[in-house]
């Protein structure tokens, strides 16, 4: 894939996880926004380093299943939308999913040019 092209998506890609965790109501109920967020997520890694993800293809949804159990210790195994008390705004889920989104996005950072797969 072309340099720019993967830098389009990537950008892209940062732009909507910001828009959705912006306005999550505009995107869906918390449901909605979490699945978006991780396909979002999965997609950004995608691109970055393709034989990475497709070696590993769960590797964004384990990392994010690792941070939930960190953050919420005590908790059954469950989506972050079981995990939280929704409001009607959908900032409580906006504010747990910034987190993961902050944990989780260095590891889907664009390498340097001279470390870039072809």
């Amino acid at each position: 894939m072309e340099q720019d092209l993967k830098d389009t998506i990537v950008t892209w890609v940062d732009e909507r996880i910001d828009d959705m965790l912006a306005a999550p109501r505009m995107w869906g109920s918390d449901e909605a926004v979490e699945m978006q967020t991780l396909l979002l997520l999965e997609l950004r890694a995608l691109t970055v380093s393709p034989a990475a993800e497709l070696a590993n293809p769960r590797r964004i949804v384990d990392a994010y299943a690792a941070h939930l159990a960190s953050a919420f210790p005590t908790q059954p195994h469950r989506p972050l939308f079981q995990l939280i008390t929704p409001d009607p705004l959908g900032a409580t889920m906006a504010h747990e999913l910034r987190k993961v989104v902050n944990a989780l996005r260095p590891s889907t950072s664009m390498p340097a040019p001279h470390q870039r797969e072809p």
